[in-house]
């Protein structure tokens, strides 16, 4: 393995949660023992074990070819505090992301069985129509109805509330 993918791996290793760190190691470390040694014969009941066992990585693969869609990288980064939460950070081109109408970029929540959601908004000067309309979408789809926000500005709490959203959009 030449040094760039070993630097890709060591930041994509760094940049995960503990809970996503235990996930990965898992689904990879029953992929990885269903692998012959060198040593071993190989033989075709032995092929039809590692094509069993290496179907949770092609899943895996799978998915993460579905998301974000090709060529519009979603403007967000979702990570798990805890089983059930999700803590969300937004980055500046949410406010011009043209897949924020898309199913997809809020399917998430439900295919991961999200109970919360806290989003950082912090990177944000101004929330737009688009922005808020996703903020709405995501609340509705949590068992609670509604969505942390931390790092509002003045000007963006003031909005929320003169929309009556403040109890949907709930500031932190």
């Amino acid at each position: 393995m030449g040094e760039p993918i070993e630097s890709d791996i060591g930041s994509f290793v760094d940049s995960l949660t503990p809970h996503q760190r235990v996930v990965l190691q898992r689904i990879l470390g029953e992929c990885l023992t269903v692998l012959p040694r060198s040593s071993e014969e190989t033989t075709v009941e032995r092929l039809h074990l590692l094509e069993e066992g290496m179907r949770p990585l092609t899943t895996l693969l799978a998915q993460l070819r579905r998301h974000p869609p090709a060529g519009d990288p979603q403007p967000f980064v979702v990570s798990m505090s805890e089983v059930g939460h999700a803590s969300v950070l937004l980055s500046r081109d949410i406010l011009s992301w043209s897949a924020i109408w898309e199913g997809q970029s809020h399917a998430w929540v439900s295919e991961q069985r999200i109970q919360h959601v806290t989003v950082d908004v912090s990177r944000l000067e101004d929330l737009n129509s688009s922005t808020v309309a996703w903020l709405v979408t995501l609340a509705q789809k949590l068992p609670i109805g509604s969505v942390r926000i931390q790092g509002m500005n003045d000007t963006m709490r003031r909005a929320l509330a003169i929309l009556h959203l403040d109890r949907i959009l709930i500031a932190e």
